[in-house]
């Protein structure tokens, strides 16, 4: 959460831990850990935890807390697509505040809603036709998300709702899971629990200046020759590096300070080097 607060870019799947500053056009990657960020959230964690605002059992007991911040009972914080689409009580500026209004935001990765065609399909050309309908064809598009007119859905205005007497509990399709998979701009339908308020809510908070798309976008590094570091960083991410974010230590400073040098022992700088010289290609390559 805090990220946007220093302007860097929250961690993201594939680079292990690494983060790199929002206005720095070389991207030079750095381990989140010795990031200002992180060590002001291992700061809060801990005072957090030692003020029981953090369970001190939530690290291995998830499950027993987890709709303590939906209910209101805690501190939380959640996605533009989550708080647009879950009308709890009236407006999200009625319950929700912006973290950081003034940083800067990298949006998702496309590659984030990205559906693959099996390499083992029988007919990938004719699942990759259909992949395709999918993306042009509205009567086609409506069919398999909603159903069929009359008995999945009927229309309501714009918006497409359960038939009398039918509820989420009761249908057999509409609103069925993975339709995230297929939505598209140009396509997608308003829903009771889905509106066209919602939707463009989100487009419009998407679309502000301050909300950024990543020049590593598409970035994919191969790890051959550090396979043996990341499994060691991973491994040290679960072991020393959770406590650190639950509080669930006596000296935050020092347990940070070891932490770090646990990191680099176990080959980060290297990890660092070896994914950095392939960002530095890929950026280039794209000028």
């Amino acid at each position: 959460m805090l990220a946007p607060k220093y302007n860097y870019a929250d961690p993201v799947d594939g680079l292990y831990g690494l983060t790199y500053k929002l206005d720095d056009p070389a991207m030079k990657l750095v381990p989140v850990e010795q990031t200002d960020w992180y060590k002001e959230a291992v700061t809060w964690a801990k005072k957090w935890a030692d003020e029981g605002i953090i369970p001190t059992d939530l690290m291995i007991n998830r499950d027993a807390h987890a709709g303590e911040s939906s209910n209101l009972k805690v501190v939380g914080f959640n996605s533009n697509e989550y708080i647009n689409f879950n009308d709890f009580l009236g407006k999200p500026e009625n319950f929700y505040s912006e973290l950081y209004p003034e940083g800067n935001y990298l949006r998702r990765s496309p590659l984030a809603n990205m559906m693959a065609i099996n390499k083992n399909a029988k007919n990938p050309e004719r699942a990759l036709m259909f992949m395709d309908m999918m993306a042009t064809d509205q009567s086609l598009y409506d069919m398999v998300l909603f159903g069929i007119e009359g008995k999945t859905y009927v229309k309501n205005g714009d918006t497409f709702v359960y038939p009398e007497g039918m509820t989420a509990e009761t249908s057999n399709y509409m609103d069925w899971q993975g339709q995230w998979g297929f939505w598209r701009d140009n396509l997608v339908r308003p829903t009771q629990s889905r509106t066209a308020e919602g939707w463009k809510n989100i487009a419009d908070f998407t679309n502000q200046p301050n909300s950024l798309v990543s020049g590593l976008t598409g970035f994919f590094p191969t790890t051959d020759t550090i396979k043996n570091e990341i499994a060691k960083r991973t491994a040290l991410t679960t072991e020393a590096g959770k406590p650190l974010m639950y509080g669930i230590v006596k000296d935050a400073d020092k347990a940070l300070a070891d932490y770090i040098e646990k990191q680099k022992k176990a080959g980060t700088d290297k990890i660092v080097a070896e994914i950095q010289k392939q960002a530095d290609a890929f950026l280039a390559a794209k000028k």
